[in-house]
């Protein structure tokens, strides 16, 4: 699609960076990272006169997304809802922060969180509930500032999950500090019982989940099923972050499908 737009693609780590000849000397086979990726791009960017987007992580990134929560407020009070819960999976954090933190700010302003903030991530990259919650580089090649965040370590290589937007190996510093506070909960999945509860979504809803996106359908059941038990109604806002349209035949490996 990208090329279709006149894009050039170079998959990371890549040979068209010096970076990513570095990282390939060291292991040909290194599948790579989102952190990878992002040393070689900045890279390429200062040694070519060029700027790098952030798309993830700082906090100017998840403001600017925060649309998202804003418009899900105005959204939710037009049905006459109230979430119990806001749930969604992390990355980087901005796509969970950019749907929470509307919510929350106003519940933090007026002094009181009644409401549950989980977050999901993958069991194969737990930075979440495994990582340390301390300073280290946003990126492989430790050129950017370092960050106070949940961290499993910069030089993480995840492993070839499909899942490519949750093989990040920390979280926002601003979720991060709300982790760290036990204001927002974090839970992890491995990717063949996110995409079994992907299976089941699509089949009662009718839209087929990105892979990142199905590692949050596991606590919607896990909700339900407690409210279920003490027979209370609970209402759950999750954030639908992506098809998976892409990646049918993802999901047709891991499941099984022939």
């Amino acid at each position: 699609l990208m090329q279709m737009y006149g894009a050039d693609v170079h998959p990371s780590p890549s040979e068209f960076t010096p970076y990513g000849r570095e990282v390939l000397e060291k292991d040909p086979n290194n599948p790579g990272s989102l952190g990878i990726a992002i040393t070689e791009a900045v890279r390429y960017a200062l040694e070519n006169g060029g700027k790098y987007v952030v798309g993830s992580v700082v906090n100017s990134d998840i403001l600017f997304k925060t649309i998202a929560g804003q418009e899900a407020k105005v959204q939710m009070e037009m049905i006459g809802e109230d979430p119990d819960y806001i749930i969604g999976v992390v990355g980087g954090g901005s796509n969970y922060a950019a749907l929470a933190f509307p919510f929350l700010g106003e519940e933090l302003r007026s002094g009181k969180v009644r409401r549950k903030y989980i977050a999901s991530g993958s069991l194969e990259v737990p930075k979440m509930t495994k990582g340390v919650y301390k300073y280290d580089y946003p990126d492989t090649g430790k050129i950017l500032p370092q960050l106070k965040m949940y961290t499993i370590g910069s030089d993480f290589i995840p492993p070839p999950v499909y899942a490519g937007g949750l093989r990040y190996h920390a979280v926002a510093p601003t979720l991060s500090l709300l982790m760290s506070k036990g204001i927002v909960e974090a839970r992890d999945y491995d990717q063949e019982t996110a995409f079994a509860w992907a299976k089941l979504f699509s089949q009662i809803e009718g839209w087929v989940p990105a892979p990142e996106t199905s590692h949050a359908l596991p606590i919607i059941k896990e909700i339900a099923d407690e409210a279920k038990r003490t027979g209370e109604k609970k209402t759950v806002l999750v954030s639908f972050s992506g098809h998976g349209l892409l990646d049918l035949a993802n999901y047709a490996e891991v499941l099984g499908f022939k």
